[in-house]
């Protein structure tokens, strides 16, 4: 559920230890938006991998990331590209990965990551708890060709 910038303001202002946000609600007018209501010391970062440049374009600090748990010095030169303003290096690494930040989201969170992430031997298990399941069997199909596709 979408928490209205005006009270994103008066949370930061009754307790000021609420220092940043997770923007995940995939608009980046509301980045703005919580951008221009608030001062340069409360910090929005994207929730969405897949929209972490445009958010950054918008003002945004960085992601809070699914994709960094397999790829992490990808998502931080975007991040780190896009916060020294270079804006055409960080456009590269996000188009280059654009459909890896989306297809991670084939089912729920965190089921993707810890599927890949047992594929290339990071892990040891892909279990995880109910209510979720493991992944479809289509979808563990094209998790398979994503781990053989991932360079790591």
């Amino acid at each position: 559920i979408e928490i209205a910038t005006s009270t994103i303001c008066k949370l930061y202002e009754k307790f000021p230890h609420i220092c940043a946000l997770k923007e995940a609600g995939g608009r980046s007018s509301k980045v703005s938006e919580t951008i221009c209501a608030l001062d340069d010391e409360f910090i929005v970062l994207s929730g969405d991998d897949g929209l972490t440049l445009p958010f950054m374009s918008c003002g945004a600090k960085g992601v809070i990331s699914v994709a960094s748990n397999i790829i992490p010095s990808l998502v931080a030169k975007l991040v780190r590209h896009a916060l020294d303003g270079n804006y055409r290096d960080a456009r590269n690494i996000h188009l280059k990965n654009y459909k890896f930040f989306t297809d991670i989201f084939m089912e729920p969170n965190p089921v993707p990551i810890k599927t890949l992430l047992f594929l290339k031997g990071m892990i040891s298990s892909s279990e995880v708890r109910l209510p979720l399941t493991s992944a479809s069997l289509n979808n563990l199909e094209l998790l398979k060709e994503m781990a053989g596709e991932l360079n790591i």
